[in-house]
């Protein structure tokens, strides 16, 4: 069986097809649980440890199984957790990421589709963001609010539950009120994705 560019999730549906066999004996033969060979298929990554024995069962050499893992790897960090959803105010929406917040607690990216902090950050780069720094009056930012919204800006201060931003790009000052999270931005592209 040749990759060709398909997801590990793919390549389990196609080769279980053509084995015509059920989980239960694919997972038998393998040693594998089924609940495991399920989230296989529906897209999780499995351990380096075990992918011998999947690529073995899916017919293809373990450093082309490597690739496919990491290719997966790399979409899944790059999946959209915000959107812009007012680009003259520079604020986002994000995603509910756990079940009781939408505030992310681990590295994010963001897509900068907002020309509020140019020439600072472009319109169409991609921005790395770390919930775990200490955010300091002049790094640019993402302010968490209420539900889900975040502003982009430069901090000025903080003052209680309140934040002061200025963006490069926009007048004025922001203040955003009940803050959630404050997170700086660590990394940003300097030149636009042309895809």
């Amino acid at each position: 069986m040749k990759a060709d560019h398909k997801t590990l999730s793919d390549l389990i549906v196609e080769r279980k097809a053509d084995l015509r066999m059920t989980d239960r004996a694919i997972c038998a033969k393998y040693g594998w649980i089924q609940q495991t060979f399920s989230a296989w298929r529906n897209g999780s990554i499995p351990r380096p440890d075990v992918r011998p024995g999947i690529a073995e069962f899916l017919g293809i050499s373990a450093d082309e199984l490597d690739h496919i893992c990491d290719q997966q790897q790399a979409r899944a960090q790059h999946a959209e957790i915000a959107k812009v959803s007012d680009r003259k105010a520079g604020r986002f929406k994000f995603v509910r990421t756990s079940k009781s917040s939408h505030v992310p607690r681990e590295r994010y990216s963001a897509l900068i589709e907002t020309n509020v902090m140019e020439p600072a950050l472009l319109y169409g780069t991609r921005a790395w963001v770390e919930p775990s720094m200490w955010p300091v009056p002049g790094y640019d930012v993402f302010v968490h609010g209420p539900n889900g919204s975040a502003w982009l800006g430069r901090l000025v201060a903080i003052n209680g539950t309140s934040a002061h931003l200025t963006r490069h790009n926009a007048e004025g000052e922001i203040v955003v009120e009940n803050v959630q999270a404050i997170h700086p931005v660590v990394l940003a592209e300097r030149i636009p994705d042309t895809k």
